[in-house]
This record gives structure tokens, sequence and C-alpha cells, in this order.
């Protein structure tokens, strides 16, 4: 791909344009669809870094790892930041507990009580004899003393379950 106009080449400056937002050693391009001096020193610049020949022209190893950096970069920027909501301190979820954080630690059992077989847990904002089985089965298999009560660290495996079951069921389509 060298001193062209297409569609192709509008295509690799987006690419090249979204990279170097996250890697400021690629100079900008403007998707114009012309592979002129800007694309090519753009090229040069991404081959350089990933420690391609620098030829300033797109081979198939040079268009693949610009798409492959690409695709991780658009990736990275369309996942959902991540919320912090479990209480600071010395916090702990016990049985009789009731309020807004009981809804959300319900929610996520729920969502994981599948994963570790355990009864249904109802979202009445409640903590009682079924959270409580369904975190001692969490903080087991994840080696915590099984207390039954959701502090910092039973919250963070519940969490970290949630997100790889949640990326599981994805790639299942499910």
């Amino acid at each position: 791909m060298r001193n062209g106009t297409s569609e192709y080449v509008k295509q690799l400056q987006t690419y090249l344009y979204y990279i170097s937002l996250k890697n400021s050693a690629i100079p900008q391009t403007a998707a114009d669809g012309i592979y002129g001096n800007e694309t090519a020193a753009a090229v040069s610049a991404y081959q350089k870094f990933r420690g391609l020949p620098v030829t300033g022209i797109v081979d198939q190893v040079t268009f693949d790892a610009i798409r492959y950096d690409y695709a991780d970069v658009t990736e990275e920027a369309c996942r959902p930041a991540s919320l912090c909501i479990f209480p600071r301190g010395g916090y702990k979820a016990a049985k009789g507990d009731s309020g807004d954080i009981i809804y959300l630690i319900q929610l996520v059992l729920r969502y994981i009580s599948s994963e570790y077989e355990t009864e249904h847990v109802e979202l009445d904002g409640v903590y009682g004899d079924a959270e409580v089985k369904a975190v001692t089965a969490v903080q087991q298999k994840h080696g915590l003393p099984p207390t039954g009560e959701v502090d910092r660290a039973t919250w963070d495996v519940m969490a970290a379950d949630c997100n790889v079951f949640c990326d599981l069921h994805e790639y299942n389509g499910q």
C-alpha cells in the first residue's frame, strides 16, 4: 500500500489514528484516504515501535499488527469503568443487615449462584440464611475464612467472579 487513494488507506489511517491516541510515538494522521508522506511517517513510526522493518510501506505483517493494536485500543475504550461500591473501612455485611448494599450483594450472589450451585437468593435487601450459605460457599472456594459475612476480601472475590462469569457468558453467547 503506497501512493494511493482508497477506502483501505482510510481504514489504515483510522486504525493508526486510534493507536496514536494511546501511543505518542505514532504521529496522528487524517483519515483522508491518501497514502502520502504523513501516513508513511505514521506507518514507519509504528513499525519502529513494534520492532518491524521500517519501510513506511504496509505489508501483511504490518497491517495485521496495526489491526490487532487497533482492536486492543478500541476494546479497551469500550470497556465500562469499574465501580467501587463496597463501603470503606472495616464494614461487614452480616445476617440481619438490610439496605442498599445488601441488594447489591444479593444481585452479585444471584449472578454467580449457578457457578457455586447455591440456593436462590431473593432480592429483598435483607441478609438472611440464603445469603450466609451462598457467601460461605464463595469463601470456601477462595480459601477465605467461611464466616458467611461479606467483608472487603469476600466482596473482591465475588466481584472478580462476577466479572469472570460475565466474560464466560459473553464468550459462550449467553
